[in-house]
């Protein structure tokens, strides 16, 4: 497969198996953009994440970067490293964080760090800023929906305000904008049955059960059902000490064309590009989205003759 990229942005493609057993085709491609509040294409590109990064060791730590090379998604994740903050920089004892791009939305409750007080939880203290990761939601070791969490000790920073903490006996599901890890409970039971049965009857393909919702890696409200477009609307609010940031998406740039075995005259013929994953990173003031393209083989992955990608 030879690959022709005429632009400056990251490119990755493979022919994998894909659910039927059949060879499929992905194509990712990436775009980073400074200036949240108005895009611009940046002059350095984050690579393509080819397997999952944690923030530490991945038994002890929430996930960073999940893996962008794998079958796809029905939807778009939107996704958000960054900080609660306290309005201009003065300490708080809570804020409110607002996440909203097109229709998707997801609101949280910041607290202060608290501990339980009998069986009350104490006063939270005051904060400037909160890093919004995993570890500072609803959770404990023996919690399949997050193990890495917060509840025994220390009460979680990070809550849903329609479903507060406010007793012990409180058992809320973990909400934050960062990625959830594949071997939490949110998201491996669709990646289907890896039983006796499929050992017998399906290996090396995949389980007959497997979902493409398991590469979803998003918080479920920021999942969307269908792929976004570009020209969304985007509000982040508390996510930033001094402004809330907002703007619209870019449409996608740019055009891929594949020539396949399959193809009978060998022309090139496009592939459709679908937003798969928007990723902001307000501390760094950018946004990073990628794009991805699939495409079945009819025979195997020798059909794929060569790909090209330049700015439409």
């Amino acid at each position: 497969m030879h690959i022709e990229n005429k632009t400056s942005l990251p490119l990755q493609a493979m022919v994998i198996p894909n659910e039927h057993g059949k060879h499929e085709l992905i194509v990712v491609v990436k775009a980073t953009f400074d200036c949240l509040q108005s895009l611009k294409l940046a002059s350095d590109m984050q690579a393509i994440h080819q397997k999952d990064t944690f923030w530490a060791e991945p038994q002890n730590s929430s996930l960073r970067y999940p893996n962008e090379m794998h079958l796809g998604k029905p939807g778009t994740d939107i996704l958000v490293h960054a900080h609660a903050y306290a309005h201009n920089g003065q300490a708080v004892q809570h804020s409110d964080v607002s996440i909203q791009v097109g229709q998707n939305c997801l609101n949280l409750k910041v607290y202060g760090d608290r501990t339980w007080q009998g069986k009350q939880a104490g006063d939270p203290k005051p904060f400037v800023r909160i890093p919004l990761v995993y570890e500072y939601a609803f959770g404990a070791p023996m919690n399949e929906f997050n193990p890495v969490g917060r509840s025994e000790t220390q009460l979680a920073n990070i809550e849903d305000p329609q479903c507060l903490v406010d007793n012990k006996k409180s058992f809320p599901m973990p909400t934050c904008p960062g990625p959830i890890a594949s071997h939490w409970k949110m998201r491996y039971p669709l990646a289907g049955t890896f039983d006796q049965e499929w050992q017998e009857t399906r290996l090396p393909y995949l389980p007959s059960d497997y979902d493409r919702r398991f590469n979803h890696s998003a918080h479920p409200e920021l999942q969307t059902i269908q792929p976004l477009k570009g020209g969304e609307n985007y509000r982040l609010q508390g996510v930033h000490p001094m402004e809330i940031l907002e703007g619209k998406l870019p449409f996608c740039p740019l055009k891929i064309e594949v020539v396949l075995n399959d193809n009978t005259n060998m022309s090139p013929q496009e592939l459709p590009l679908k937003f798969d994953t928007v990723h902001f990173e307000p501390d760094a003031d950018q946004v990073h989205i990628s794009w991805r393209a699939n495409h079945v083989c009819l025979n195997n992955a020798q059909d794929v003759v060569s790909i090209s990608m330049d700015f439409d």
